[in-house]
């Protein structure tokens, strides 16, 4: 099955390229130089070219092998850090190259969750589910800031890692979002103390404790980029418990065709599966995009699909 993405502008969805571009920007340092851009493509194609070439030999270490305990022990340390990146006022700090279409920029990462905030919002305005769920939540940024912008939504979050977990829950026993988290986002919120009401579960995305169907939209944002090796039943699993829509954000094959991205990802040992495999699992593609900020070592796409009957 071949899938042709679109422009944003061009699905029925009610973000705009401009919005979610203009979402990213403060965390743009600059358009990137002549110089910088051919030393980030230097740089990139090293450390892809000696990954693929350790796997290739096999005297790869233990941690270019995605296995679930490397990619626990890897996120408690990522997630113990907690919010403070996602801060407005620091703006970039450390500059990494990012395609904006055909425009090559250095940005800060930390602006990434806020122009997925705006993607993420537009879809569920545009569904309107009564209960959602995030498959590998991480620190649950998504969650806490869709939870303040749609009130009446029964929000859950999965994340396998207790940092990740314990950050978030902690978070909740305040009175509000701190106020750089409130300000991270381009809508403001409806009702401040939403985020306290968002049930945060520990448990693995293979073996999900929750019912067939209970939630009425499932997402993924590069969670299921971990899980190459679980593929099958990480994605069986997301397709069970949804009742109606999956919303994934992730390194797809269709987004990954230049060499340079496939190296990475091979020697990243990342998610290899395709969009036009969505319906093994049960899952009928219903558009994709790939029209928001790119790194350029890795294409991620945008993919809503509906459960089949």
């Amino acid at each position: 099955m071949k899938f042709v993405f679109q422009n944003l502008d061009a699905i029925p969805f009610s973000a705009s390229r401009e919005a979610v571009t203009a979402a990213f920007s403060p965390f743009i340092c600059s358009e990137a130089q002549p110089a910088e851009r051919s030393l980030a493509r230097v740089r990139i194609w090293s450390k892809a070219v000696k990954r693929v070439i350790r796997r290739l030999l096999g005297t790869q270490d233990e941690a270019a092998v995605r296995s679930t305990d490397v990619i626990k022990t890897e996120y408690e340390v990522t997630w113990a850090r907690g919010y403070a990146a996602y801060d407005l006022s620091v703006g970039c700090r450390k500059p990494e190259p990012w395609l904006l279409g055909d425009t090559l920029v250095m940005a800060d990462r930390s602006g990434v969750p806020r122009f997925r905030n705006v993607m993420l919002e537009a879809v569920i305005r545009d569904l309107q589910p009564r209960r959602v769920l995030e498959v590998g939540c991480g620190n649950g940024v998504n969650l806490l800031l869709l939870a303040n912008q749609f009130p009446d939504i029964a929000f859950t979050g999965l994340e396998l890692t207790e940092a990740g977990n314990r950050v978030a829950r902690e978070l909740q026993q305040s009175d509000a979002l701190p106020p750089a988290m409130s300000a991270y986002t381009v809508t403001p919120g409806v009702d401040p103390k939403a985020f306290q009401r968002i049930d945060f579960v520990r448990g693995d995305s293979t073996d999900m404790p929750f019912a067939d169907g209970e939630f009425d939209l499932v997402f993924t944002v590069l969670s299921v980029e971990q899980m190459e090796r679980v593929r099958d039943r990480a994605l069986a699993e997301i397709a069970r418990v949804s009742g109606r829509h999956v919303l994934n954000m992730e390194p797809f094959a269709e987004a990954n065709t230049t060499l340079l991205r496939r190296a990475h990802v091979y020697g990243r040992d990342y998610f290899r599966g395709r969009i036009g495999d969505m319906p093994r699992y049960g899952l009928k593609p219903i558009w994709a995009t790939l029209d928001f900020p790119q790194e350029i070592q890795l294409g991620a796409a945008l993919v809503l699909s509906e459960k089949m009957p």
